[in-house]
Parts: C-alpha cells; sequence; structure tokens
C-alpha cells in the first residue's frame, strides 16, 4: 500500500482507511485491493483528501464502491480538506454516505499547453490522446452543467480556469444527487 493509505483501528467495530493520495491506477489498485480483503458485513469509513488525479482511475473506484453498495457494504466516505478535480467528481458519483470535514474542491479540465498541441502531427499518438483528452473534457463539461454549476463557471472551466467551490456549496451539489 502507497505510505499514505493505511488501514486504521476496529475498536468501534468499523474498519478504517485514510485515503490521501494522487487518484491514479496504482493508488487506486492498492485501495481496491485493501478494502476486498476486507469482511463485506463490516461497516468500512474511508476518510478522503485529494488534489486529484486520473479521471479513468477515479472511474476505477466509483464503480468499484457503486458495486460494494449494492452488494449491501455500508460505507461512508468523509471528505476532509482538499478533495478536488477527480476527487469532486468521486464525492458526487458513489452510492455510498457522503459526509464534508471543511472540505473544499477545485474543479477544472484537462488542459494541455496550446503551443504543444498545434505542434502534434495529425497521426502520432500524441495527436489520439490529445483527441481523448478533448473528448473526456468535454463528458466533464457535460457532467458539471448537469449537476448544477453556474454557467459562468463552466464559461471559466471552459477557458482552462479552475473553479473554486467551498463546503457550503459542495453541499449544495451533493443534495442534487
Amino acid at each position: 500500500m502507497p505510505e499514505n493509505l493505511m488501514q486504521g483501528n476496529k475498536t468501534l467495530n468499523e474498519d478504517v482507511i485514510t485515503f490521501s493520495c494522487e487518484i491514479n491506477d496504482e493508488t487506486i489498485g492498492k485501495l481496491i485491493t485493501h478494502i476486498s480483503n476486507l469482511n463485506i458485513n463490516t461497516p468500512l469509513r474511508i476518510y478522503f483528501t485529494t488534489q486529484g488525479g486520473y479521471w479513468h482511475s477515479g472511474q476505477i473506484f466509483i464503480n468499484y464502491i457503486n458495486h460494494l453498495v449494492d452488494l449491501g457494504k455500508k460505507i461512508d466516505l468523509i471528505a476532509v480538506w482538499e478533495v478536488s478535480s477527480t476527487g469532486f467528481q468521486i464525492l458526487y458519483e458513489v452510492k455510498c454516505k457522503v459526509q464534508l470535514l471543511h472540505t473544499y474542491s477545485v474543479i477544472h479540465i484537462g488542459t494541455m499547453v496550446l503551443d504543444y498541441r498545434k505542434s502534434l502531427q495529425n497521426n502520432s499518438i500524441e495527436a489520439f490522446h490529445n483527441g481523448v483528452l478533448d473528448q473526456t473534457n468535454q463528458e466533464l463539461i457535460k457532467f458539471y452543467k448537469d449537476i448544477g454549476i453556474s454557467k459562468k463557471e463552466i464559461n471559466d472551466i471552459k477557458n482552462g480556469n479552475n473553479v473554486f467551490l467551498n463546503t457550503k456549496r459542495i453541499k449544495q451539489l451533493l443534495e442534487k444527487k
């Protein structure tokens, strides 16, 4: 397990995990492996803080947590301090109970330096990845619109700017789930 990912104690008859890592294939893979070794009938509390990471890795985590909830596992995801980018999307899309502890989020789309984008050859793997990034960004913008991010904030995001959400605003958005 990454050193930032650790299991807590079971004194309250529950499993406790702290996740404070970048969201990527390695950290999510290790988190899922760790969770899969726990008893399905024991409630799980995950303290969660992240600056974000890879969109596809976040989707894997969302899918796994939702699968466990569908199987009847009781999971509480407690967002602590910063839960940004892909982390914010996780908060919104998981089926388990979400709690916020002085949480803020920074949301945006993935970017690539414009000068670099212009220099890509159409038949290169980099140009293909650039197309995938554009498609993912369109999906993120649709997600942000669907959950109630304002038109002004959507325009800021489209222009490559960050949008900052405080705890009160995150709660308002989560209530629409």
